[in-house]
């Protein structure tokens, strides 16, 4: 099995890359959409090697944090190796700890490719499963989850974009985890005023 290549970005399609390693051999990877890397880049990847009977695969992921969400993405039925890349090519590693603290479903029915069903199924299996990661930010999020989700809430409820919404708050958590709602909301909304 590949656990790692180094090497230089020889190529970018769409949700791949060709890294070319130093010893002159071309390894066609796919990757995140926000890796945002370059041809000519040097570049060093985690690898996950999907065998197939049809196909061998190459995933790659700069972090072994980035790489551990996305086993533990493919690891609920219904939720393949490319639907686990576009998942995260959606939203960063934060967002979808938040997410499933929250048991926010709307985050993963907003990706293409996931339904209501499959998007209960992600928010059900893997709510227990992600608290044994190593994410700060889940355990802040789940302690305050009613706080975050009252939020979330009432900003959406004055016409705010969820992505905005759901990015200013938990920053806001993050950074003054004791926040109440009643300092949260005002300083959610002085941020999101400045979006517009």
């Amino acid at each position: 099995m590949i656990g790692k290549l180094i090497g230089t970005i020889d190529a970018v399609e769409s949700n791949s890359v060709i890294l070319m390693t130093t010893g002159g051999v071309g390894y066609k990877v796919h990757v995140t959409g926000r890796l945002g890397l370059s041809v000519g880049a040097a570049c060093s990847l985690l690898i996950h090697t999907a065998v197939r009977e049809d196909a061998f695969d190459l995933y790659g992921f700069q972090t072994a944090k980035e790489k551990e969400l996305f086993l533990l993405l493919t690891s609920v039925q219904g939720v393949g190796n490319r639907v686990g890349l576009t998942i995260l090519s959606s939203y960063d590693e934060d967002q979808i700890y938040a997410a499933l603290a929250t048991q926010d479903m709307s985050t993963f029915k907003s990706i293409s490719g996931i339904g209501p069903k499959l998007a209960t199924r992600i928010v059900t299996e893997l709510k227990n499963k992600v608290s044994g990661l190593d994410a700060p930010l889940f355990t802040q999020t789940n302690k305050s989850a009613p706080i975050q989700t009252e939020a979330i809430s009432a900003l959406l409820n004055l016409g705010y974009k969820r992505f905005d919404v759901t990015s200013v708050v938990q920053r806001l958590l993050s950074e003054t985890p004791d926040l109440s709602l009643e300092k949260l909301i005002p300083a959610a909304l002085k941020e999101l005023s400045s979006f517009s």
